[in-house]
C-alpha cells in the first residue's frame, strides 16, 4: 500500500473525529433548555462528550463483549462499571439524560470505531 494513502487516511480520520465531535458538543447545547452559563454548559459537556466517544470506542472495539448498548446512558454505565476511574456517571447526570442521548445519537450516528486504529485516534484537538 502507498504510504501517502495511509497518512491521508489518518488525515482524513482524525477531521472526521474533531468534527463529529464539535457537531455533536454544538448540537446538544443548541437543543439544550439550560439556564447554565454557556461556558459552564460547554465544560460539561465536552466532558460527556469525551466520555462518551471513549466509551463508544471501547464498545465498538467489543470490550464489553458485542452488540451495541441501546442507550448512552447503559453505554456509559458499561464503561464505568469497567473502567471506574475513568468514567464519572455524576457528569453526565448534570447535563441531563436526554441531553446526554442526544449527544450520544449525534456523535454515533452513521459511523463505528472498530475499524480506527490507535494512530487515527491520535487527534490533536484545537
Amino acid at each position: 500500500m502507498d504510504p501517502s494513502l495511509l497518512e491521508f487516511a489518518y488525515k482524513a480520520t482524525q477531521q472526521i473525529l474533531v468534527d463529529r465531535f464539535e457537531a455533536a458538543v454544538r448540537g446538544t447545547r443548541d437543543k439544550m433548555a439550560s439556564n447554565l452559563d454557556r461556558k459552564v454548559a460547554d465544560i460539561g459537556l465536552t466532558k460527556v462528550a469525551l466520555q462518551l466517544v471513549a466509551a463508544a470506542i471501547l464498545e465498538d472495539k467489543r470490550i464489553f463483549g458485542g452488540g451495541r448498548s441501546q442507550s448512552a446512558i447503559q453505554l456509559l454505565q458499561k464503561a464505568s462499571s469497567n473502567f471506574g476511574q475513568y468514567f464519572d456517571m455524576s457528569i453526565a447526570a448534570q447535563i441531563g439524560d436526554q441531553n446526554v442521548e442526544i449527544m450520544h445519537t449525534l456523535l454515533r450516528h452513521d459511523i463505528t470505531f472498530r475499524s480506527f486504529t490507535n494512530e487515527m485516534l491520535e487527534v490533536g484537538w484545537n
